[in-house]
């Protein structure tokens, strides 16, 4: 264990596999609880997320979130200009100087900024949001805050999407999860020897890992 601070990280990224294990055990009660205040954990894991923003999640799942934010951050997802567009949980769209996630139009289908775009790529009406997604009692005050704050940038890149014809959906899928193109992780079977090399690939070069780098950060002289 030459780097503890990856076998910390590691260790709690292990813990995805089993709170996305399929039944209804008595001890995850307490973490659906918590995650489904944001969607659940299969979702918040595909959203552009910052995790300072996930006040009400106890220490432990945040730092799980955390470190798994670290593992993206460490290499390219094919799957991060969608990441972006995704409304709930992103880090850039800020209502109040925070994320929003709505309870009521996440099991509508509501996902990503293009949901919120008509056929000519422009923002719907409102009364064109209500009558698409059956949200008649949404408040136009709620709505029209959603549309106005997402930014320029954000909206231009949920464009271009679907001007490239890529898929529009989000569905998560633990079982292909891409970190890059040629890496495409298991989440529902990934262990903490997995998620340990992965960050040990990414965070050293092949001539600092092993007896050399251990030479240089404990020398024997």
């Amino acid at each position: 264990m030459r780097d503890f601070k990856n076998v910390i990280k590691a260790l709690r990224l292990a813990w995805i596999s089993r709170l996305l294990c399929t039944g209804h055990q008595n001890w995850k009660s307490v973490p659906t609880h918590f995650f489904a205040q944001y969607g659940g954990l299969e979702f918040v894991l595909k959203c552009n997320y910052d995790v300072k923003y996930f006040e009400n999640l106890p220490k432990f799942y945040k730092e799980i979130l955390m470190y798994f934010s670290d593992l993206k951050t460490l290499y390219n997802s094919d799957s991060s200009s969608k990441r972006d567009t995704i409304l709930f949980n992103n880090k850039q769209i800020l209502i109040g100087g925070k994320p929003f996630f709505n309870k009521k139009w996440f099991p509508k289908g509501i996902r990503t900024i293009s949901d919120l775009m008509d056929s000519d790529d422009r923002f719907i009406s409102f009364d064109t949001f209500q009558s698409k997604f059956g949200l008649m009692r949404t408040n136009f005050l709620q709505f029209y805050q959603v549309i106005h704050a997402i930014p320029k940038n954000l909206a231009a890149k949920a464009l271009s999407m679907k001007l490239s014809l890529e898929p529009r959906e989000f569905e998560f899928d633990p079982s292909s999860f891409a970190l890059e193109p040629r890496i495409i992780l298991n989440l529902a079977k990934m262990k903490s020897r997995d998620f340990y090399w992965l960050f040990i690939k990414k965070s050293y070069t092949e001539e600092q890992t092993g007896a050399k780098r251990w030479n240089e950060k404990m020398p024997m002289n």
